[in-house]
């Protein structure tokens, strides 16, 4: 007869064959392997083309964060708009101080013309032509045009000092003095401007250098109807 035991497998065969081993989860796993990516993945092209800038999505409410760079469309990175100076603080006793010393320029100017048409002497009337001429300076000055702005900050930067404004027009008070009746009045009213800068620039003591600094960079109106 045959012998049962030759159905035996050897050795090696039982340590590949597993007896429990279910042929549908062996054919699952199977699959499973060899379908590592889908098959409607290979189809897929890939883009390889390099990424472009997207544009920034403006907010609902308009909001922009301050100083932040964008990214252009060759990107380049664009920086932020430049963050224009700060003019010159101005309030009621800046406004009333500057009228103050163009209502005197426009006295010293006054009493000027007056005292040269009484055909005055030759000391007198070069007198007269200093004053006139100061006046004139703390006209421009006081304006802040920007036609004469730069030339006044660069050349009589004593006007944006306290103390060499104050000592300015103690001089010229002292000038007019000697013009007559209507000279001493214009004078009296030169100590009281005088006075007056003092208290507000003392009130206001970060006005003198961002005032200077906007003459120079001409940043005062272009005519008259802008001043105030």
């Amino acid at each position: 007869g045959s012998n049962p035991r030759s159905t035996r497998p050897r050795g090696g065969d039982a340590m590949e064959a597993n007896p429990f081993d279910d042929p549908s989860v062996s054919a699952q796993s199977s699959s499973k392997e060899e379908a590592a990516l889908p098959s409607w993945l290979e189809d897929v092209p890939v883009d390889t083309a390099p990424l472009t800038a997207a544009e920034p999505v403006a907010s609902s409410r308009g909001y922009e964060p301050p100083g932040s760079n964008w990214v252009s469309e060759d990107g380049g990175i664009v920086p932020p708009a430049a963050t224009p100076p700060a003019e010159p603080a101005k309030d009621n006793l800046i406004v009333y101080m500057r009228l103050c010393n163009v209502a005197v320029t426009v006295l010293m100017g006054t009493t000027c013309v007056l005292e040269l048409m009484s055909l005055p002497g030759f000391n007198t009337a070069i007198l007269t032509l200093y004053i006139w001429f100061f006046a004139i300076l703390l006209c421009c000055f006081e304006t802040h045009l920007k036609q004469v702005s730069k030339l006044v900050a660069e050349n009589f930067g004593f006007l944006y000092h306290v103390k060499g404004r104050v000592a300015f027009l103690v001089l010229v008070a002292m000038l007019c003095f000697g013009i007559g009746i209507l000279g001493k009045i214009t004078a009296l009213a030169l100590l009281a401007a005088a006075g007056f800068n003092v208290y507000v620039l003392y009130k206001h003591p970060e006005y003198e250098q961002e005032q200077q600094r906007s003459d120079r960079e001409q940043r005062g109106p272009a005519n008259v109807v802008d001043l105030y």
